[in-house]
């Protein structure tokens, strides 16, 4: 079982420890946020045809996830 004391430095440890990683991100030294890449989307990572093509997808309801080639498709495409 564990003690209150263990507990109280289990958390002051995980505080210490999240406090040091935002000091770091304030002073650059540490990547707050990474953007994912290898998206499902034919178009490259990044691009403005890719942001489209998402908006396109995420607004169409029958927009399917092709098993076969592992990117999104339109409800109105066919499976090939």
């Amino acid at each position: 079982e564990e003690t209150l004391a263990t507990y109280k430095a289990r958390v002051q440890a995980r505080e210490d420890k999240t406090r040091q990683t935002w000091n770091r991100t304030w002073m650059g030294q540490h990547v707050a946020f990474e953007k994912r890449g290898e998206r499902r989307f034919p178009a490259p990572d990044g691009s403005v045809c890719q942001g489209n093509q998402e908006a396109a997808m995420l607004l169409d309801p029958n927009a399917r996830l092709d098993l076969s080639t592992g990117l999104y498709i339109r409800g109105d495409q066919e499976n090939s």
